[in-house]
């Protein structure tokens, strides 16, 4: 009997040429696909290990010796919660809308994804919905799809192809990993809400201004409708648009859950909360920003790694670092230094009243080095960088090749008299070669364009935010080239407090605002002024200087006028002569 088959279907495929090559094309078909799945699954789907720790960067938290949280280390704005805390609306709108059947599938829905080879391939029907499980958005988000803009449509075509293989054998591994709860968990976490806000809690912090246990239906209902496409139901961008799919989603909740949510479509979309999360700099920023480096080094170098083998990451691993520092002392050292700076920015305002420090007893010279200062100060500036960005579109076909388009090369340009411009010999014959091209004058009239607009602009008084001693900022009506001399003539301040029976750091100030002034100025290399000066007048005295002796500050010959015994010189041949009381004092007492 199975012979007879056999023998007539082999008859059927000779006599009817058409189905044989139709049933060679299937086998093909079947066999590339089988090909390409094995592939797949055996290099491009992530070991189990990987897939334990996915990659969501979670933030590092920094706490204080009493527990006390000072700030945190982080990439993404991205606040993780657990799944007893998430709002019911949102796990109700996240099934009506993305998975229906996420708790009866294995990862792949193979119902959704007949519906989508039926309906929406052969029949057209786009309104009829996605076969993507919510384990399988979960896996293109941890392994996001290659771009292929510039490709071809049959390569378009294999890559989506490979792509979906990827995903829904990753659907599958995760599935095996995760309980449902965990898998509904990491996806609310992981998604990006565009707007620098990643996971649901920090959507809603960003768009309506509270946590996402205290959103209303409405506020759940847009927030799962950016699901979807973030950037195309931008509620910040197209209000309508996400007006309308917050209504769809609405209805899908009720049509799952038999809710009547009439009011709140009627609800208007409020965004008047809106607010981007900027980065966390702490309590502590100049000491965050220290120990950051700290940290680092000491991961790499006592190759403290994660269970995968990599190093720990301190902005995205979610660590907890625990210091020597007390908020409290902080808080008094702040307060002291805040009071002391406020009366000493005053008096020096004052001294200088009515005085151009930029211009104040200078010759030529000096004039011309304090502009070029001012000059780089402004090169440094958002606005500056702005500005030159825009005429680069126009300069950089005249611009000289090989040559970045550095702010010293244009100065040099314009101006090659000027000896304070620090550039490299072999950089310097190359523009002086090109001076003589028929690309220099219509270049050099193009970056006088520029600079004049650059003056206009740094001339020109805007309203803005500067610093302020006693306030912190305030508002103003300034120019940018002035706010510019304004906080260069900012006073700096620095403090680190220290536990002597232990070396602990209590607390750290490294200057008058981070906000303006990043520079630390607690781990500078530099003078530390008058506080030397009980130990340089004790080796004085030791020296055998008396206390009560005076000397006029001036230039000497020779260590004998201080009254010093003259083997000290003969001791450090290497000291200059010329040098006044203090400068030989703490030579002395360095030696």
């Amino acid at each position: 009997m199975i012979q007879r088959l056999w023998q007539g279907w082999i008859g059927l495929l000779d006599r009817y040429k058409a189905i044989r090559y139709l049933v060679y094309l299937f086998f093909a078909c079947f066999s590339f696909l089988l090909a390409l799945w094995v592939y797949v699954w055996n290099v491009e789907v992530p070991s189990t290990l990987a897939l334990t720790n996915p990659d969501i960067k979670q933030a590092s938290s920094i706490y204080d010796s009493q527990g006390q949280l000072i700030g945190e280390y982080r990439l993404e704005q991205r606040m993780p919660i657990a799944f007893e805390d998430i709002n019911p609306y949102i796990k109700q709108g996240l099934l009506a809308v993305e998975d229906t059947r996420f708790y009866d599938h294995s990862g792949l829905d193979i119902i959704a994804l007949g519906r989508v080879i039926g309906k929406t391939i052969f029949m057209g029907d786009k309104a009829s919905g996605g076969g993507s499980t919510l384990t399988q958005q979960l896996a293109k988000q941890l392994y996001p799809r290659p771009s292929m803009r510039s490709s071809s449509g049959l390569t378009k075509a294999f890559f989506l192809l490979k792509s979906k293989f990827k995903e829904w054998l990753i659907a599958l591994k995760i599935e095996g990993i995760y309980s449902k709860d965990q898998i509904m968990t990491m996806y609310l976490n992981k998604f990006e809400f565009v707007n620098g806000a990643h996971g649901i809690e920090a959507a809603a912090w960003t768009y309506f201004g509270t946590s996402q246990r205290d959103l209303t239906v409405s506020q759940v209902a847009t927030l799962i409708g950016m699901l979807q496409n973030p950037s195309l139901y931008n509620p910040v961008r197209f209000i309508d648009k996400t007006r309308a799919r917050r209504d769809v989603v609405l209805t899908k909740i009720e049509e799952a859950y038999g809710l009547n949510l009439a009011s709140a479509k009627k609800e208007d979309l409020d965004m008047s909360c809106f607010k981007r999360l900027t980065d966390d700099e702490g309590r502590m920023p100049y000491f965050q920003q220290a120990l950051a480096k700290y940290a680092t080094e000491l991961i790499k170098g006592q190759k403290i790694i994660k269970s995968d083998g990599s190093l720990y990451d301190i902005y995205s691993d979610g660590l907890r670092i625990e210091t020597a520092i007390d908020l409290r002392m902080q808080k008094y050292a702040e307060d002291a230094s805040r009071e002391q700076m406020i009366w000493l920015q005053d008096w020096f305002f004052k001294l200088w009243k009515g005085q151009d420090p930029w211009t104040y007893q200078a010759n030529d010279e000096q004039k011309t080095w304090r502009k070029f200062t001012l000059t780089q100060r402004k090169w440094a500036t958002d606005r500056y960088k702005k500005l030159k960005e825009t005429h680069w579109r126009n300069i950089k076909n005249d611009w000289p090749k090989d040559l970045a388009f550095d702010d010293n090369y244009i100065e040099y340009l314009l101006d090659p008299s000027n000896r304070f411009i620090v550039i490299s010999t072999a950089t310097k014959a190359k523009l002086d070669d090109f001076r003589k091209s028929n690309n220099y004058g219509t270049l050099v009239s193009s970056l006088k364009a520029m600079d004049k607009e650059v003056d206009l602009a740094f001339s020109t008084p805007v309203d803005m935010l500067i610093f302020d001693p006693a306030k912190g900022q305030k508002k103003v009506k300034m120019s940018p080239i002035d706010s510019i001399r304004y906080h260069a003539m900012i006073l700096q301040n620095a403090m680190v407090v220290m536990d002597p029976r232990n070396g602990h750091i209590k607390s750290w100030i490294g200057g008058a605002s981070f906000d303006y002034f990043k520079f630390d100025h607690a781990t500078s290399l530099r003078s530390i002024g008058s506080t030397m000066k009980p130990f340089l007048y004790t080796v004085a005295m030791q020296k055998g200087i008396q206390p009560c002796k005076e000397y006029i500050d001036q230039e000497l010959k020779d260590w004998a006028e201080l009254g010093v015994e003259g083997h000290f010189h003969a001791k450090h041949p290497w000291l200059p002569y010329h040098e006044n009381v203090t400068e030989m004092s703490a030579r002395l007492v360095g030696a």
